[in-house]
């Protein structure tokens, strides 16, 4: 009877070619850990706030603004609306009433509003007074979703720290049943 020489083959029978196998995976490995970092840093829309320190030291204060609001008995309403000549721009309208729902008309409103998701594109501005408690402006809002509008109000020497979400809908509201 003959005997068959031949060896078991499978993974871990590799016979001298196993430190290639080896050195394969780490240089896979690396070539994925060194692809992340690269993707990650060359993302554009990292933002961080120039501020952030001042912030940080002026916190007391900010929590005073925005306590003043709620002694204050301010309600605010915001939403937008769509321009019907340019698909990029939004109305913002904010509503401004006191406690028992008389509108305030007297009040300097400062608005910076942006995305999550895109926080270098910050829309910085001052409200006009339209009407009966009304505040508007246009503002270039191309990206539909929940912003976020942090309000500074300035009215008979209180100033106030208002952070409120702003729903900016892709469709007008007229064109949903």
């Amino acid at each position: 009877m003959s005997q068959d020489k031949a060896g078991k083959r499978g993974f871990f029978n590799l016979g001298n070619h196993w430190p290639f196998v080896i050195v394969l995976m780490l240089l896979a490995h690396a070539s994925l850990m060194i692809g992340t970092i690269v993707y990650v840093g060359g993302k554009k829309d990292t933002y961080v706030d120039p501020e952030y320190y001042a912030k940080s030291v002026e916190w007391d204060e900010q929590r005073e603004m925005k306590e003043a609001a709620a002694n204050e008995g301010w309600q605010i309403r915001i939403q937008t609306e769509f321009v019907s000549d340019d698909p990029t721009q939004r109305r913002v309208e904010l509503e401004f009433t006191d406690m028992h729902g008389n509108p305030i008309d007297d009040a300097l409103i400062e608005l910076v509003c942006y995305h999550p998701a895109e926080l270098s594109n910050r829309l910085d501005t001052v409200l006009h007074h339209d009407e009966n408690g009304v505040y508007s402006r246009t503002l270039p809002i191309g990206r539909t979703g929940i912003w976020l509008a942090e309000l500074t109000i300035q009215r008979q020497g209180v100033r106030a720290l208002l952070t409120k979400d702003l729903d900016v809908i892709s469709v007008p509201q007229t064109a949903t049943p």
